[in-house]
């Protein structure tokens, strides 16, 4: 074996090495949570020895033996429904997520900053497709301003001082579920009117990694269910049996006067249909409240209409195939003023089974669901 084969066999191992460890983190991360943040939901279901049987005997039939119920009982408990093809986020996340996406590619997608450029072919062709425009950021301690030009901290100190707009900062990598996403009043001088910090300060706070954009002005469907959010569709995309196909979708929106509409943030989320007809129940990230309006504009959840739906679902398709080497993607789509689908994350990592199986009340992999667990034990 000649030492570039040493070499490449090292790096090789290495690398599996390190995915091994992440999964093991996750795969402790899930059981606290199920243990934790769950542990009242999962107590409060009692599943009859029929209902444990059919569920038992799905998965046996395909997986090859039996698998912890505490998911299926919690989904049951947050949604009101019992579905045997539930699949449980603990296989999703440790199982099938690093089967369909391999860490060495999720590292480099997983870079926001990136998103414009990784997904131009999908929005340059569907003339429908678009991203919320990118005002400067930084990226592995290399500042950059708008137009992605090279520039120091003090050219994009002061090309941001002189804005008068509302803006978003957040993290462009390793942060997930709203963490560190921020709202800017920038009204001149460099100064955000929320706090009075400078945006010097602000960007020195956010470190080497971070990009600022700004906000999206949403279409009136969306923006009506919670007017201080941007209100995201969240929908998977995946491959299986040489196609990709896509799962139920689900929208979050925030609540007060919390800009974040994500779930871990304090925002709900509802289902809705392929019509975009969304369904009667909202929900909370680890609550077993629920809202049938939302609690600050009022407005019904069942029969509420977004039109955009299928265009929400064709773009998903559309950006998609700008990832040949990605197995799924979660990906948080708005809709703008004008009608364009705004690509806002594509969460190419740990997404979540629970944003879809809990407001559907169903499996999220529906016809798919047998021919991808029997993937995973494989």
């Amino acid at each position: 074996m000649s030492l570039k084969q040493i070499y490449r066999n090292y790096i090789r191992k290495t690398v599996e090495k390190k995915q091994k460890l992440r999964i093991r983190k996750q795969w402790i991360a899930e059981w606290l949570g199920i243990l934790t943040t769950d542990a009242e939901a999962v107590r409060s279901v009692k599943l009859t020895k029929a209902e444990e049987k059919e569920i038992q005997d799905y998965w046996r039939s395909l997986y090859g033996k039996k698998i912890p119920l505490c998911w299926h009982k919690k989904y049951y408990a947050y949604s009101g429904k019992l579905d045997k093809e539930y699949f449980p986020e603990i296989f999703y996340t440790t199982r099938l997520d690093p089967l369909w996406n391999r860490d060495r590619i999720t590292d480099v997608l997983g870079d926001k900053t990136l998103n414009e450029l990784i997904f131009a072919k999908a929005i340059h062709e569907s003339g429908q497709i678009t991203v919320p425009k990118t005002l400067g950021g930084c990226a592995n301690g290399y500042y950059f301003s708008e137009g992605r030009k090279s520039c120091t901290k003090q050219t994009l100190t002061k090309a941001l001082g002189n804005m008068q707009r509302n803006v978003i900062i957040k993290p462009s990598v390793g942060e997930s579920s709203g963490n560190g996403v921020r709202l800017l009043q920038l009204r001149g001088g460099g100064i955000d009117n929320l706090t009075g910090d400078t945006i010097n300060d602000v960007m020195t706070l956010y470190g080497e990694n971070f990009i600022i954009q700004e906000v999206v002005n949403e279409n009136e469907e969306l923006k009506a269910l919670h007017p201080e959010s941007v209100n995201t569709v969240r929908i998977m995309t995946y491959r299986i049996n040489g196609e990709v196909h896509a799962t139920p979708m689900t929208i979050r929106m925030g609540r007060g006067k919390d800009y974040r509409d994500n779930g871990h943030a304090g925002g709900i989320f509802v289902g809705m249909k392929d019509d975009g007809t969304l369904l009667a129940k909202a929900h909370m990230c680890g609550s077993m409240e629920t809202f049938d309006r939302h609690p600050d504009t009022g407005i019904v959840f069942e029969g509420y209409c977004i039109s955009y739906a299928e265009k929400i679902r064709e773009a998903a398709f559309k950006l998609h195939e700008c990832l040949p080497s990605v197995g799924n993607v979660n990906w948080d789509l708005a809709v703008d003023e004008t009608g364009n689908v705004v690509l806002i994350e594509a969460n190419v990592s740990c997404g979540s089974m629970w944003l879809f199986e809990i407001p559907h009340g169903k499996g999220v992999f529906g016809s798919d669901t047998a021919d991808i667990i029997r993937m995973i034990a494989k």
